[in-house]
């Protein structure tokens, strides 16, 4: 039987019960992610480990091998842009199809841009590490969510805050495809404000960061 419990996207650890505050195993901020958003970090996991591997469709050819004990994987930003694309259906993947990205070449340039200068070994579902540079995407995406007078973090949190704390290179892809963070978060807005999901008024006053 499966065990929907809800989990820390970043650690693993079992959060039944627990809505908001702190991992008590990673330490990290917590609050409420939804089942998509944990499914966009279970994608990039996935990504990660076959970019890693050598095994992404598309991705060049690796040039040589270090085995396990030499390197460790990590989920890094661009893996989150990977887990946005070709996870499951959500409001961030929407908001980049409202810019007119297209995402097949977006996720081809995220895969051509992979270093091909390493492979190591990571076995079939493995639960890699967050990168430092995750964990800033991470708590902005929460810093996102309560930007927009909201309590759980969804896939449009996770994208808003790779477009203003992504590495300089995920950046870039998002940017070379049309997304930025004011138009992305005018579309949510939009989108929101018409089912009532947010407080028009105090929106109209919000100053959006640059």
């Amino acid at each position: 039987m499966a065990n929907n419990s809800p989990k820390c996207p970043l650690c693993g650890h079992d959060l039944s019960g627990l809505d908001h505050g702190y991992c008590p195993e990673c330490g990290r901020a917590v609050n409420r992610y939804t089942d998509r958003a944990r499914e966009v970090f279970a994608c990039a996991n996935e990504h990660a480990i076959r970019l890693f591997c050598g095994e992404e469709p598309g991705q060049k050819k690796p040039r040589w091998w270090w085995p396990p004990s030499d390197t460790h994987g990590f989920i890094m930003p661009c893996h989150v842009l990977l887990g946005l694309i070709c996870g499951p259906e959500g409001i961030g993947r929407s908001a980049m199809l409202a810019c007119s990205a297209n995402l097949k070449d977006l996720r081809d340039k995220v895969v051509t841009g992979w270093p091909a200068r390493r492979v190591i070994a990571i076995p079939d579902g493995a639960r890699l590490r967050v990168h430092a540079g995750t964990h800033r995407v991470v708590r902005e995406a929460i810093e996102q969510s309560h930007g927009l007078g909201q309590n759980w973090v969804g896939t449009e949190h996770l994208l808003l805050a790779l477009c203003t704390r992504g590495d300089w290179t995920t950046r870039r892809y998002l940017l070379g495809a049309g997304i930025s963070h004011e138009r992305v978060r005018t579309f949510i807005v939009q989108n929101m404000a018409a089912i009532g999901g947010i407080d028009v008024a105090v929106e109209a006053a919000h100053t959006n960061p640059k």
